[in-house]
């Protein structure tokens, strides 16, 4: 008896007796193909949301660009401003008038003198008889000189003066003149320099209704 020899063309028919078929080789273009599919899909996702992520992320920081700086300068109050300037006189006493009260002190080494004068009918020795209205003239004196802070008639108040020096020795004159719709308080800085006073006014209101001073 001979060998048997399996040839293809044997191998062939005895699977098509078996009743299976031959499977297909695997299409190299089509595996090729959609590889290169899933590796583009990759590649393009990662930069879409990079690109949109942070393009929407920088619109939302930029809403606010707010800064400390701009909202405290945005609420911040002006300054007060000079409002006067009060150059010396030559030194008389003003007509009609009298002395009422004084006050002496040094400003380096200069002697002056705050004086307030009223007239000379509104003085009972040294108590002031106010009428609904009195005149009232504060001044500074030094040497030869007078500043004049206040030369007018007040109804329903009476005027008074402060005098200090500051940190940098700068001589100050206070006035608070406060009366029945009234109430002003301005702060004069003498400048030696210009042999003057500035005024600037603290507070300026008028229209009001002042209803009196606890002490």
């Amino acid at each position: 008896m001979k060998p048997f020899k399996l040839t293809a063309a044997s191998a062939a028919l005895l699977l098509l007796l078996s009743g299976c078929t031959p499977s297909a080789p695997a299409d190299p273009a089509a595996s090729e193909t959609a590889s290169e599919h899933i590796a583009s899909a990759s590649e393009s996702t990662p930069e879409s949301v990079s690109e949109s992520v942070p393009e929407s992320a920088s619109e939302n920081t930029g809403a606010s660009s707010e800064t400390p700086e701009t909202a405290s300068a945005d609420s911040a109050q002006p300054e007060p401003t000079a409002i006067s300037k009060i150059t010396p006189q030559p030194c008389a006493d003003p007509s009609g008038m009298a002395l009422y009260s004084s006050l002496s002190f040094f400003a380096g080494e200069d002697e002056w003198e705050l004086q307030t004068f009223v007239p000379e009918g509104s003085l009972d020795g040294q108590t002031l008889m106010l009428d609904d209205s009195c005149h009232f003239h504060i001044r500074a004196v030094c040497g030869k000189n007078a500043y004049v802070f206040l030369d007018e008639q007040i109804q329903l108040g009476v005027p008074e003066a402060d005098v200090w020096t500051d940190d940098q020795n700068r001589l100050h004159i206070v006035i608070r003149d406060v009366r029945s719709a009234r109430f002003r308080i301005t702060d004069y800085v003498y400048d030696p320099t210009k042999n003057c006073f500035v005024g600037t006014a603290l507070i300026a209101e008028d229209g009001i209704n002042f209803w009196g001073t606890l002490r």
